[in-house]
């Protein structure tokens, strides 16, 4: 079965018609969402923002041999060996997912959701502006904490898995990683903040790279 289609105003204003969890298509923003209580949320990238991922590819290794790419370099992967009693299965390899916004104002806030895992190490948050981030165990977390000013540290039980608050486009990589989970599902719950301080409305990618640490 096809997720509805149509312009995002259409789809927002007919949302008590969908189911939650349900996914839909913005034809104008060419943008997925997933119903999330009463509100859409973005769900990964747009197709533009997938070609230009899918760009960095082409020259991939095609010899059937697993790699991955890190600073412009293809390296083969070498599993664990299933050593020490374990499963036999390799080791993962570090994920990097996005997701955008959609077009927000200066100082307005959207939810999304970022594809994850049961349990995570977060490495790294890079956005494409000015924003404030949060990560956070699940949407009912988020909703909770959704009043919080970004001079205020998260309370305790927030639920907040991590945070960052840029100036601009930015890369923030956490030393050591951080320990991250989702209580429900896989997908991670997000809540960005544009903080420029004029200008239209904009989008803003959020990239978070993960590593699986559970089955």
């Amino acid at each position: 079965m096809l997720p509805a289609r149509g312009d995002f105003s259409d789809l927002d204003s007919n949302v008590q018609e969908l189911l939650d969890g349900e996914m839909c298509y913005a034809i104008d923003q060419d943008q997925y969402y997933q119903k999330e209580g009463s509100i859409l949320v973005p769900v990964g990238a747009t197709k533009a923002q997938g070609l230009l991922a899918d760009s960095a590819l082409q020259d991939a290794p095609s010899d059937g041999v697993q790699y991955c790419r890190k600073d412009g370099i293809w390296s083969e992967v070498v599993s664990s060996g299933g050593g020490g009693g374990g499963d036999g299965e390799g080791l993962s390899t570090r994920a990097t997912y996005l997701a955008s916004s959609g077009s927000i104002a200066p100082g307005a806030s959207a939810n999304i959701v970022l594809p994850g895992f049961t349990t995570y190490a977060l490495y790294s948050i890079e956005v494409s502006g000015p924003a404030w981030v949060r990560l956070y165990i699940n949407g009912s977390k988020r909703s909770a904490d959704s009043g919080r000013s970004r001079d205020n540290d998260p309370t305790a039980n927030s639920g907040v898995i991590a945070e960052i608050i840029t100036t601009g486009a930015e890369k923030v990589e956490f030393g050591p990683a951080v320990l991250g989970y989702c209580s429900t599902g896989t997908l991670i719950p997000a809540r960005i903040t544009n903080l420029a301080e004029s200008g239209s409305s904009s989008s803003i990618i959020t990239e978070v790279t993960i590593l699986k640490l559970e089955a």
